[in-house]
C-alpha cells in the first residue's frame, strides 16, 4: 500500500508539472466537438442510404449536397484529430 501511495503521488507530481492549463479549454472544446461531428457523419450516412434506397437510380446530384455535407464533417474530424494530438 505505501508503495501504491508514493506511485500515485509521483504521477501526480509528473502530470502537475507537464500540465498546460491554457490549453485544457481549447482541447476540451475540440473533444466535444468531435462528438458531435461523429453524430452528424452517422445522421449524414443514413440520408445517403435513405436517398439510395428510395430511389436506386437516383442522379449523383441528388447525393451531391449529404455527399458534400458528409465529407466536410470527415475533414472538420481528421483536422480536429490532428490538432487534438498536437495539444
Amino acid at each position: 500500500p505505501s508503495g501504491v501511495s508514493s506511485l500515485s503521488s509521483r504521477l501526480l507530481e509528473e502530470f502537475r508539472q507537464q500540465a498546460r492549463p491554457k490549453l485544457l479549454v481549447p482541447a476540451t472544446l475540440i473533444s466535444m466537438s468531435l462528438s458531435v461531428t461523429s453524430a452528424v457523419r452517422a445522421f449524414l450516412s443514413g440520408r445517403l442510404l435513405d436517398i439510395a434506397v428510395k430511389t436506386p437510380m437516383a442522379p449523383l446530384s441528388a447525393l451531391a449536397p449529404v455527399a458534400g455535407l458528409y465529407f466536410a464533417a470527415a475533414l472538420y474530424g481528421y483536422v480536429a484529430n490532428v490538432v487534438q494530438g498536437i495539444l
